[in-house]
């Protein structure tokens, strides 16, 4: 594969996890401040929960009881930008 198209397929995967690093973020803010029916907080909530909840739900299992504070969000973080390092390792292992 030419490297300006690992590149360019890089900046893709790049922007995606970065826009949705700004979603989950503006989420968690979103949960402290506002009411659990503004659209935009629901937006969020719509598009972020189906990736948070197996995160809460394997922690759950994993600590064998819920934590006071919901830590999902930093883990799924976490696993993103590990995402994007992997799929960087990928692209442009023969460069």
């Amino acid at each position: 594969m030419d490297y300006a198209v690992a590149f360019q397929i890089y900046r893709g995967f790049a922007l995606f996890i970065r826009i949705i690093s700004w979603a989950l973020w503006g989420y968690v803010i979103l949960s402290w401040i506002a009411s659990p029916t503004s659209r935009v907080y629901r937006f969020l909530a719509n598009l972020l929960d189906p990736l948070l909840y197996p995160i809460r739900s394997l922690l759950d299992r994993i600590l064998k009881r819920p934590l006071p504070v919901d830590i999902s969000p930093i883990v799924l973080s976490v696993l993103l930008h590990l995402l994007l390092r992997l799929i960087a390792g990928i692209l442009f292992r023969q460069y």
